[in-house]
């Protein structure tokens, strides 16, 4: 029974991905039509389209992985420049994130970082850390990430310029409760712990 369930949530899963990628592609033809015949006055509707699919896509993602036993998605370890990776996306993330209003901001730190480790996974880990931070931040509001070395190991901060939320007693470590706080946390969970990490509130 539980096999024929999780056959059932990948089959879904890769049918949701379709008709997205079919969305995505008609939303990339008909954006040149709408802002030709319609002007600027529509772009914003545009940017809620795009903002929603690339949401979308991402959480099928992020659940197609949650569906993987961990066993069956270790990290491909390899050396990396992981304050590399993280100034490319914040560079990517940035134009996204002024479409919603929201400044994000990169702070440079400590220069070439390498460790071992798997840039997907990692990247996966950051944009939805990322994503997360640029929500709370809201329109009109900051986030941004910066990369440091602490006692030898590699520490992001994520951060942004919302109102948060105050963890109850005992409760500073992020995910205490697995599942109560999103998809995406729990992904990035476990992305860190498979790297010999963590996340921190």
């Amino acid at each position: 029974m539980e096999s024929e369930r999780e056959a059932l949530g990948v089959l879904l899963a890769e049918q949701l991905r379709q008709q997205m990628n079919n969305l995505a592609a008609a939303v990339q033809l008909l954006t040149p039509v709408v802002r030709e015949k319609g002007g600027e006055q529509y772009d914003p509707y545009l940017a809620i389209l795009q903002q929603s699919l690339y949401r979308m896509m991402r959480m099928v993602g992020n659940l197609e992985y949650l569906e993987l036993a961990p066993e069956d998605a270790p990290p491909r370890a390899a050396t990396l420049d992981l304050s590399g990776l993280c100034r490319e996306l914040a560079r990517q993330v940035a134009p996204l994130a002024e479409l919603a209003g929201v400044r994000f901001r990169w702070e440079e730190g400590d220069g070439v970082l390498l460790l071992r480790g798997d840039g997907q996974q990692l990247r996966r880990m950051l944009l939805n850390l990322v994503a997360n931070a640029l929500r709370a931040a809201g329109e009109g509001g900051q986030a941004g990430m910066r990369l440091s070395a602490r006692d030898g190991r590699a520490a992001v901060t994520v951060w942004d310029s919302g109102q948060g939320f105050d963890p109850e007693p005992g409760e500073e470590e992020l995910l205490l409760r697995p599942g109560s706080l999103g998809v995406g946390l729990q992904v990035a969970r476990r992305i860190a712990a498979a790297h010999g990490g963590s996340i921190v509130f």
